[in-house]
């Protein structure tokens, strides 16, 4: 789907994505970027794409993945969750599946009601969730996506 024509390159929408993401930001509060394994996919896979268009991904980004925090809940028997999947916690929190699963704006949907509901039944504030957080500096050089 992102090798039609009409849609740019990753190295043309990283300006557009800056631009965009600073016209944002509040003044000096770091930007905080949630993903459900971002340590092991998303964050290499955006690490290896500014580095491939030799752009400087911003030092005053974080990254939160829900994955390992996720990890933490316990069902209505008193154990561990058996699979904490995107979709899984999707189907535990009874978020509905609007369109299809694993297309973009669907998981970024599903992703923003999922940490609404983790955050709650966690009891983890926005502090926690900053010190939960890393820098691409605390992650070893990216690799090719898979």
């Amino acid at each position: 789907m992102v090798c039609k024509p009409d849609i740019p390159r990753f190295r043309e929408f990283i300006p557009i994505l800056l631009q965009y993401v600073l016209s944002r930001q509040m003044a000096d509060k770091p930007v905080l970027w949630v993903a459900h394994n971002g340590r092991s996919f998303d964050v290499p896979f955006l690490m290896y794409e500014f580095q491939r268009s030799k752009i400087e991904m911003p030092g005053d980004w974080l990254f939160v993945d829900t994955l390992p925090i996720a990890r933490q809940l316990i069902d209505s028997d008193g154990e561990k969750l058996k699979s904490v999947s995107l979709d899984n916690l999707r189907e535990h929190y009874k978020i509905p599946l609007a369109g299809s699963a694993h297309r973009a704006m669907q998981d970024v949907i599903t992703l923003c009601y999922v940490l609404q509901k983790l955050t709650f039944e966690l009891k983890l504030t926005v502090p926690q969730l900053l010190e939960r957080s890393f820098r691409v500096s605390d992650l070893s050089t990216p690799r090719p996506g898979k």
